[in-house]
């Protein structure tokens, strides 16, 4: 690990500066704590001492000399440091050592996803989504990026709002945040930038939406809290729940979000049932119809004749 806020934890200033006068045992465990501090973050005290050669009550003597009570007040203060990504192994592994069932784990998750949308719902309010709505319908072109899982969201928003907006491009399928800077490089002020990021937050989604935002666009952004680091650059920000008892998240929520923003804009658009005739009319040849129902269905109905009367032959 090379990042500075790494470097510059309390912890590992602490191992660093006791090393040179830890015994033989403990020393080598310093070295491999330093060298690996995100794998021993997330592993036990019995993985730490099998991996260092050292025994247990070494392990514990060593997080002693660094001023912690224990190997477990130890562990913690090095989660800290990669909370944000440790978290989802943290509640796996929780969720392990209850020996929950599958069923069991079904049932929570989906329980779970139901009072996330109730509170999606609650805590949604109509001037936001309003708000929202008018900046996508307004813009000339709208771009979705989400990296990683909210890549999806971002690609099924920019396929569920394509009808309502001028100009949308999903960036999220383009090869990652090179390729998505590549494509908003005439992005100026009568654009928006819709960006999808939930915990583990993407940090070339703050480089992106800084260079939006540079370029005078307007940052549109969908993710979980107040505290969440694309409020910096976010000119309008909607926020629905994300966590997951096991998952490092739950795209529910947001899908749902999506969802209903589309059918907003639906609702509000006065050509929206010709381009749903219109659709359905040039998609007809590609429908799956199954002749038998459709020949039995037929059976005693009368056939349409036309009104139209004929011309005769002269």
């Amino acid at each position: 690990m090379s990042s500075a806020p790494y470097l510059d934890a309390d912890v590992i200033k602490r191992i660093a500066n006791i090393t040179p006068s830890l015994p033989g045992a403990q020393r080598r465990l310093a070295l491999y704590v330093l060298d690996n501090a995100f794998e021993v973050a997330s592993s036990s005290i019995e993985s730490l001492a099998e991996a260092t050669g050292v025994s247990i009550a070494t392990a514990n003597r060593f997080a002693v000399a660094l001023g912690y009570s224990g190997y477990a007040e130890f562990r913690q203060a090095l989660f800290q440091i990669f909370k944000p990504s440790l978290e989802p192994i943290e509640k796996l592994r929780q969720k392990l050592d209850r020996g929950s069932n599958p069923a069991e784990v079904v049932h929570e998750s989906v329980s779970s996803a139901a009072h996330a949308l109730e509170q999606t719902s609650n805590q949604i309010t109509p001037l936001d989504v309003e708000r929202a709505i008018s900046i996508l319908a307004s813009a000339r072109n709208v771009f979705c990026l989400g990296l990683g899982t909210s890549g999806y969201l971002a690609d099924i928003a920019a396929f569920r709002f394509a009808p309502y907006c001028q100009h949308i491009h999903a960036l999220a399928s383009h090869g990652g945040a090179e390729m998505a800077l590549y494509h908003l490089q005439k992005i100026d002020t009568q654009d928006v930038l819709l960006t999808i990021s939930f915990p583990r937050y993407s940090a070339d989604i703050l480089r992106i939406m800084r260079f939006a935002k540079e370029r005078g666009a307007t940052n549109l952004s969908i993710t979980d809290r107040p505290s969440s680091p694309l409020m910096s650059l976010a000119d309008h920000t909607l926020f629905v729940p994300a966590e997951h008892q096991i998952l490092s998240g739950s795209l529910v929520p947001a899908l749902a979000l999506i969802e209903g923003m589309t059918a907003a804009m639906a609702h509000r658009n006065p050509e929206t049932l010709e381009m749903a005739e219109e659709l359905t009319r040039q998609l007809v040849p590609y429908f799956y119809v199954d002749k038998e129902t459709a020949s039995r269905d037929s059976i005693g109905r009368t056939p349409v004749t036309s009104t139209r009367k004929s011309k005769k032959k002269e």
